[in-house]
């Protein structure tokens, strides 16, 4: 089980911080159209 359980936790894990590490550097242009979006 935990050797199932961390081989799902790695393919989840290994996505998610591939796609932080693309996303965050956007983040300062758009988060200003984000908190507009949620005051309006």
């Amino acid at each position: 089980m935990s050797a199932t359980f961390t081989g799902m936790a790695y393919e989840l894990f290994i996505p998610m911080a591939i796609a932080a590490i693309v996303i965050i550097p956007f983040l300062p242009r758009y988060a200003p159209t984000f908190v507009r979006a949620a005051n309006s």
